[in-house]
């Protein structure tokens, strides 16, 4: 045998031949194997068989008076399926062998050929071996990712309470007229990272949504997308004083869209286009209603997207390189938003080169399937 067994090799035999199970027996010992044989010779025997212990191999004749190796077969894949059953017959064609194994039979060694018998044995049990080996690694990297995903979810669910407690303080703070430069640009700082962390946390949650397979829900009310264009790009200008964003709207932008999730898809473009832009390039926002499909373009200036990360973009924990270590994020803005137009009936692709910088194109259907 290829690796060590604890204790003896349990074998349960289908066989109505004492003379056979003898042969069989001698093959078995001849290769010095450590093993238990259980012999029985019909389906009540063979079913109180399967009902009493778990045996590592089967061994069944074809033939048997008042039962046969099809049933037998059934019966051991509904009581034991990742339990190894060789077929050992005296007369098996090739069609009806073939068959056999396409129903779930791992082997089939022919009576007069018993020489082939142990190594069919070993070979069936290494496998059995390797299946179990790959099912359990199967099983607990997904209940890894499970927890993962499902700490992710507490966590970040757990901290938007504090923070929303620290904007709203902060936001309270900058009402008040007596702020010297100094406190004020400290109140503003609270206040931008605390968005920037509020921004990360609803990714998380989204991100944590998606891949339990919950999906991203809708609710859709008729809005126009140049109306909520503006209202991001003004929070946006507030966040990054100093940077220019530019906007441009041609035709008829109104649709049924998920107003909240749509914002939160354009919020994350334009911070996106505005984090790997150098300070002194404008983002340009554009608009455009054609037929029954609406197309949101983000621009920005700057070096290029390579090919290798373009090809990886909208999957989640990937980011670009960026100057500044304050701008980091968790490397789902993307993926979020892909969710989103794809949620909405669309899809959101880019395009970037040194010659004409990098945008993103969002396009999705005035109207969709709820």
């Amino acid at each position: 045998m290829t690796a060590a067994r604890r204790g003896p090799l349990r074998i349960l035999l289908l066989e109505d031949s004492p003379q056979d199970e003898q042969l069989i027996e001698a093959q078995l010992e001849e290769a010095a194997l450590d093993f238990e044989l259980t012999r029985v010779t019909g389906q009540v025997s063979f079913q109180r068989a399967l009902g009493e212990g778990r045996h590592d191999i089967i061994l069944s004749d074809y033939t048997v008076p008042g039962f046969d190796g099809e049933t037998a077969l059934s019966l051991s894949q509904s009581a034991h399926p990742d339990v190894p059953f060789l077929f050992v017959s005296g007369a098996l064609g090739e069609e009806r062998a073939i068959e056999l194994l396409k129903r779930g039979a791992t082997d089939y060694v022919l009576k007069n050929r018993l020489e082939r018998l142990v190594p069919s044995i070993q070979r069936a049990l290494r496998e059995a071996r390797e299946k179990a080996d790959r099912k359990r690694a199967e099983e607990e990297l997904r209940a890894r990712v499970e927890f993962e995903q499902q700490l992710i979810g507490i966590v970040s669910h757990d901290l938007r309470n504090p923070l929303s407690a620290i904007l709203l303080a902060a936001s309270n703070l900058l009402r008040r007229e007596d702020l010297d430069d100094r406190v004020l640009k400290s109140i503003l700082r609270i206040q931008t990272s605390g968005e920037r962390a509020a921004r990360m946390i609803r990714d998380l949650l989204d991100f944590t949504q998606a891949r339990m397979g919950g999906g991203l829900r809708l609710e859709r009310k008729s809005v126009a997308l140049s109306e909520l264009v503006q209202q991001v790009v003004e929070e946006a200008e507030t966040v990054h004083p100093g940077r220019q964003i530019r906007t441009h709207h041609e035709g008829d932008s109104e649709g049924e869209w998920d107003p909240d999730r749509l914002s939160q898809a354009v919020d994350n473009l334009v911070v996106n286009a505005l984090r790997y832009s150098p300070e002194a390039t404008p983002v340009t926002v554009r608009t455009r209603g054609e037929g029954d499909f609406v197309t949101l373009e983000v621009h920005n200036e700057g070096e290029p997207i390579s090919p290798e990360l373009r090809a990886r973009l909208f999957q989640p924990m990937q980011r670009g390189v960026t100057r500044s270590s304050a701008s980091r994020s968790v490397g789902l803005g993307l993926y979020i938003v892909d969710h989103i137009a794809r949620a909405h009936g669309g899809d959101v692709d880019v395009h970037s080169s040194h010659s004409e910088g990098t945008t993103f194109r969002l396009r999705i259907p005035r109207h969709t399937g709820r």
